[in-house]
C-alpha cells in the first residue's frame, strides 16, 4: 500500500446510469458512500445472549448532491425516476459512481444495483450566494453494491 501519504485531494465525482434507453452522465457536488454493517446473529449460551458476526450486510442510504443543468433536466429526470419506482415498484437496474483524481483519471468505480430515490430535495435558488451551482440533494437506497479498483 503505497498511498499512506497520498491524501485524497481535488477529487471529482460523476454518476452514470441508463434511463429510458439513454445513458446519462450527471456531475455530483458530493456523494457519501454508504456505511456497511454486518448483521449480528443472536445465539444463546447457558441462557445468556451471545452476539456473533453474521453472514449478511446491511447498508445505510446514500446521500448524493447532483449539480443541476440550466434547463433543470437533471431535476426532472430524477423526479421521473422516483415516480416510476413509486408506480411500478421496479428499481432502476444500476447506478454507477466514478471517482477521479486531480488528473481526471478514474481511480474507482462503485456500482449499485436495484436503486431508488427515497427523497429528492427541491433545488434552492438564491441570488445572495456567490456559488452559481444549483444543487439537488437525493437520498438513495439500493440492494447491493460492488467496487472496482485499478481501472
Amino acid at each position: 500500500m503505497k498511498a499512506y501519504n497520498n491524501f485524497a485531494n481535488n477529487l471529482s465525482f460523476f454518476a452514470q446510469f441508463t434511463w429510458k434507453e439513454e445513458t446519462l452522465k450527471f456531475y455530483l457536488q458530493s456523494v457519501k458512500l454508504p456505511d456497511v454493517m454486518l448483521n449480528p446473529i443472536e445465539n444463546y449460551r447457558n441462557g445468556e445472549q451471545v452476539i456473533n458476526v453474521g453472514d449478511s450486510r446491511q447498508y445505510t442510504t446514500m446521500p448524493i448532491s447532483f449539480i443541476m443543468d440550466e434547463d433543470l433536466e437533471v431535476y426532472d429526470i430524477i423526479l421521473d425516476m422516483q415516480e416510476s419506482f413509486r408506480q411500478t415498484k421496479m428499481p432502476l437496474d444500476t447506478f454507477e459512481v466514478y471517482i477521479q483524481n486531480n488528473q481526471h483519471i478514474t481511480i474507482k468505480k462503485y456500482s449499485f444495483t436495484d436503486i431508488w430515490f427515497l427523497s429528492v430535495d427541491g433545488p434552492l435558488f438564491s441570488t445572495t450566494e456567490n456559488d452559481t451551482q444549483i444543487i439537488v440533494n437525493v437520498d438513495m437506497k439500493f440492494r447491493e453494491f460492488n467496487r472496482e479498483k485499478n481501472l
